[in-house]
Order: structure tokens, then sequence, then C-alpha cells
């Protein structure tokens, strides 16, 4: 008896966002979003240093990468698990017969 088991590739799926660059983009956006919302409750005005939204969007796209990176990461490592789960399942269905 086999045992066949469709293995879907570990690939990067999004709904919103394809790839990694989507997702460095995203959190690119929140960090200038969120230096624009520092300065408005600041009530200064919201270009008050255009540098620093530069900034902001660096440091956010950092995170997105690190976010990105981890994601693969966990994926890649439940793909792996899932075939030695496999391999196992097979091993025990050919010991019984």
């Amino acid at each position: 008896m086999t045992l066949e088991v469709p293995s879907p590739s570990v690939e990067y799926e999004d709904r919103y966002f394809k790839g990694p660059y989507g997702t460095i983009g995203l959190w690119a956006g929140a960090g200038i979003v969120a230096k624009t919302l520092s300065y408005g409750l600041q009530r200064k005005p919201i270009f008050h240093k255009p540098y620093t939204h530069l900034i902001w969007a660096v440091v956010g796209g950092s995170i997105g990468y690190l976010v990105d990176s981890l994601q693969q990461r966990k994926l890649q490592e439940v793909e792996r698990k899932r075939q030695l789960l496999i391999r196992r399942r097979i091993q025990r269905l050919e010991q019984s017969e």
C-alpha cells in the first residue's frame, strides 16, 4: 500500500502583498505614517523635518524585512517537519504490511 501525499511548495503567500518587497513596503509606509502622526499630535507642521520621515521609513522597512525573513524560516521549518512526519507514516505503513 502506498501513501501519496501532495506536497505544497513553501512559498510566500499573502493575500495583498506579494513577495518580501510588499511586506517591507508596508512596514516602511507604517513608519512614515507613525512619524506623520507623531508630528500631528505635537501640533508641528507635518513635514517639519523631512529627513525624519526617511529615517522612520528605513526603520519600518527593516522591521518588515525581519518579519518577512522570520515568516519564511518558520514556513520552511513547518514544511521540513511535515515531510519528516509523512516519511515516518510511510515507514509505519510499510512495517505493518
